[in-house]
């Protein structure tokens, strides 16, 4: 005798179907605004920061107003090159370092016009009267000069810009000078 099995008519309930879709939709609408309503708050701050702004001036110690170059070392130390001085700041107090023509390790001139640290961490800074490197540990100025007829010197005393590259190298760009490449190592 053969067994017949009957299964099940498979019913579909289209319209249980359809409702669990609208539910489905209806959570996903109502996440999507109030992850808008919690995020839009974020995009309007980020749009709109708050600037703070701190003044320093000659009250606080810098040596003039006028700013021809900034520069942040290694060491965190901001120096502002002015027409009248270089001057460091480390957050709290400015030192200025002038020129003392009495004193061949004081800075060769009083107007700044670049800062630059190169990889072994010397401060070198450009002037209207040669380029000068500065020795952090002794506060002293080795001064190098443009020396007419001689043509291992700089080419221009009024020293604009200073790079480094790979070799430790630096050039060095002067006003009416054109370009001076200068050997660290001799």
């Amino acid at each position: 005798m053969k067994k017949i099995i009957e299964l099940p008519a498979y019913h579909m309930d289209w319209e249980g179907e359809n409702k669990r879709c609208q539910v489905g939709l209806s959570l996903f609408i109502k996440g999507a605004i109030l992850l808008l309503f919690f995020l839009t708050p974020v995009f309007i701050l980020a749009q709109r920061p708050e600037l703070f702004f701190k003044h320093i001036n000659l009250e606080q110690g810098l040596s003039n107003s006028t700013i021809e170059t900034i520069f942040q070392d290694s060491y965190g130390f901001m120096w502002f090159g002015t027409r009248d001085g270089l001057n460091r700041y480390d957050g709290y107090e400015m030192t200025v370092y002038a020129n003392n023509p009495k004193d061949l390790n004081s800075i060769s001139d009083n107007y700044i016009r670049c800062i630059y640290e190169d990889n072994d961490r010397n401060l070198w800074i450009g002037t209207d009267n040669g380029l000068n490197r500065f020795n952090r540990k002794t506060n002293v100025f080795t001064r190098f000069i443009h020396q007419p007829g001689n043509s291992k010197s700089l080419s221009s005393n009024i020293i604009t810009s200073i790079t480094q590259v790979e070799n430790g190298n630096l050039w060095i760009g002067s006003y009416g000078g054109g370009l001076t490449l200068l050997n660290k190592n001799n």
